[in-house]
């Protein structure tokens, strides 16, 4: 079975989660506090984490599992620029995770998803896992 993930992270070293949220007006599916998911506590990550991912399953278009994730980004598109102003050091990164490694899956990404990824300034990376 084919799954494809995508992942929208906002790091910030002066927002925690709960501002984030706040501002934003949607709530993560997950999120990390700086120094804190570690045991014991310790200065990784350094920054404050806050996740949203979609996946599809069976599906060989990374494409399909973006869609599903920009719906998602579309809730809080107004709102990222207040975020920006309370921390302009405010990093996005969106990844995909592609399992199994060895999954037949087009690459190809229209224009729209790597214009959405620049709309928000994020990175983007590609990972394939086994598992």
């Amino acid at each position: 079975m084919i799954e494809i993930c995508a992942n929208f992270s906002i790091w910030s070293e002066l927002l925690g989660p709960d501002e984030i949220t706040r501002i934003l007006q949607t709530a993560p599916d997950s999120t990390v506090i700086k120094g804190k998911n570690r045991n014991p506590p310790r200065a990784r990550p350094l920054a404050n984490g806050w996740h949203i991912e979609c996946c599809v399953r069976d599906d060989i278009l990374i494409e399909n599992s973006f869609l599903k994730l920009f719906s998602r980004l579309s809730l809080f598109e107004r709102q990222y620029a207040e975020l920006l102003k309370a921390d302009g050091g405010i990093e996005s990164t969106f990844y995909v995770l592609i399992t199994p490694r060895i999954a037949d899956v087009a690459l190809y990404m229209p224009r729209h998803i790597i214009d959405t990824i620049s709309k928000f300034g994020g990175t983007l990376d590609i990972v394939f896992s086994d598992d």
